[in-house]
């Protein structure tokens, strides 16, 4: 994903644009799934990063659609990124609950996230080193505990606690009921165990040229990929009108393996 950033970014696709668009996307996507922002309460958690700075361009647009939107500051960011004039202008309350010093002995955290209506978990990107360690792991505790609550939780790009590459799961990990995955699908999001943990998953679109994803080198298949090259089946055909197939494998203490594959070219 970096690399894709990179070379979006020689083709005249700033880091900056590419945020803006995720924020915008985020925002629009939490909104769709929410229905009428007004009178509902947002709590963003907001870490270090780019992910921290999606989650606060993204409340900003949920502000100014008329949510309350209280965004908790979990480690020192820098200046202009919390007291730039939209921020300001967005009508976002902001709270440092680290006070400059990653302490989260915040009182009303607890309180805030109990009362939300809408969690967004921007706190750990596809930066993350496990396991997780303070100042995090007091408020993705807090999150653990409110799961199936009166709050829905949107993680951005992977949940919290989350490695994107190897896909391992830290204890506390946050079990978001929606993800929204940045431009790209992860390895977490399809492999496990994390693939568990990310709820539904939205992809959202952050600009990146749609040539650049022939540069991947990783593939899925999917059933929007394979459903066209199978071909269409008569309503009044049967299993004898597509040919005869032999599975050879296994042996007498392991026939899972032919089973399996008997039973998929049913």
């Amino acid at each position: 994903m970096r690399d894709l950033e990179a070379k979006s970014e020689t083709l005249g696709i700033s880091t900056n644009e590419l945020m803006n668009n995720a924020g915008f996307s985020i925002a629009s996507h939490i909104a769709k799934n929410m229905g009428p922002l007004k009178g509902l309460k947002v709590v963003s958690l907001v870490g270090t990063g780019n992910n921290g700075s999606d989650c606060l361009i993204a409340s900003g647009h949920l502000a100014k659609w008329g949510a309350s939107v209280t965004a908790l500051i979990l480690k020192p960011r820098a200046e202009p990124d919390l007291r730039s004039q939209e921020t300001l202008e967005s009508g976002i309350s902001l709270i440092d609950i680290g006070e400059g010093k990653g302490n989260i002995s915040f009182p009303s955290v607890h309180s805030l996230l109990r009362n939300a209506h809408i969690i967004v978990d921007g706190i750990l990107g596809i930066g993350t080193s496990l396991p997780i360690r303070d100042p995090f792991k007091t408020v993705l505790s807090d999150i653990r505990d409110l799961n199936g609550k009166k709050a829905k939780v949107f993680s951005i790009d992977v949940p919290s606690g989350v490695d994107s590459d190897t896909s391992a799961v830290d204890p506390l990990a946050v079990k978001p009921d929606v993800t929204l995955a940045l431009g790209y699908l992860k390895p977490c999001h399809v492999n496990q165990p994390a693939a568990n943990f990310c709820g539904e998953i939205i992809i959202c679109d952050i600009g990146l040229p749609s040539h650049l994803s022939g540069e991947m080198d990783t593939e899925l298949l999917s059933d929007d990929y394979v459903r066209p090259i199978l071909p269409a089946r008569p309503i009044s055909s049967h299993k004898g009108s597509y040919g005869k197939g032999m599975v050879v494998g296994g042996s007498d203490n392991y026939i899972g393996a032919p089973v399996l594959a008997a039973s998929s070219a049913m």
